[in-house]
């Protein structure tokens, strides 16, 4: 969406200049988007603003933050509905929550376009976790380059492979836990009661890509997310306003 880049060598050559985004409004009854917002991503000179795009620092992992606050200033009543970082999950500490081998999960996006007309809201496509969560991936695929020769590609890190959930339009959007609610019947009221307080929907990662024909998916783990978002930070001098859970 912001460059040229690649998976075959992870190198940016070209920015573009603009990307486009879609805001609805909260305006119950309006329906249609708000026409697109062209968000400038080089300067007059053909620069990258530095001040709006962040790229994290490992050249393989497809993160990137667009700040969006100043292109948005003196726009009103439109929707913005997002997570904060309190709902990320650090990769290290997602087993501690039930969450293993045939856990199901589901990811956030526009499958094949895909949309509702009135509120604009993301399609909820479900999948399985297919590997151990904490494990360390090592992945080889074959990528198309930018002349379009596909070459052999290692990708190593906190990565997720999940069973199902990639179409187009559903790269980029966030994996998520579901919320576990546990119940029972008080033996006291007969009546239906909550067990334990529920969750909440966890963010585990960012669904990335797929493998030919196997079914198999891959996402990058909710770290890469923070680390680019406090990269952002650090290097403007602002302090992160959640903390990591």
């Amino acid at each position: 969406m912001l460059s040229d880049w690649t998976l075959a060598d992870g190198n940016i050559s070209k920015f573009n200049k603009y990307i486009k985004v879609y805001f609805y409004s909260n305006d119950p009854n309006k329906t249609e988007p708000i026409n697109p917002i062209q968000i400038f991503l080089q300067s007059d000179e053909g620069n990258l603003i530095n001040q709006k795009v962040e790229m994290h620092k490992d050249d393989l992992v497809d993160v990137a933050i667009v700040y969006l606050n100043k292109d948005l200033e003196g726009i009103k009543n439109i929707e913005v509905p997002s997570f904060d970082i309190s709902y990320l999950r650090p990769f290290d500490s997602i087993t501690s929550m039930y969450f293993n081998i045939g856990s199901q999960v589901f990811v956030l996006g526009y499958p094949y376009g895909i949309t509702s007309l009135k509120n604009n809201l993301p399609i909820a496509k479900f999948g399985f976790i297919a590997s151990t969560p904490g494990e360390i991936f090592s992945l080889k695929f074959l990528v198309p380059n930018r002349k379009g020769i596909k070459e052999i590609v290692q990708l190593t890190g906190k990565l997720l492979i999940i069973d199902g959930l990639i179409v187009p339009g559903n790269s980029g959007g966030p994996v998520i836990l579901p919320s576990i609610i546990k119940t029972r019947i008080n033996p006291d009221t007969q009546q239906w009661e909550y067990m334990t307080k529920p969750t909440e929907n966890l963010v585990v990662g960012v669904l990335a890509g797929g493998f030919d024909s196997s079914g198999l998916s891959y996402s990058y783990s909710s770290d890469y997310v923070v680390e680019t978002i406090n990269q952002f930070l650090k290097k403007r001098n602002w302090e992160p306003k959640e903390s990591w859970p």
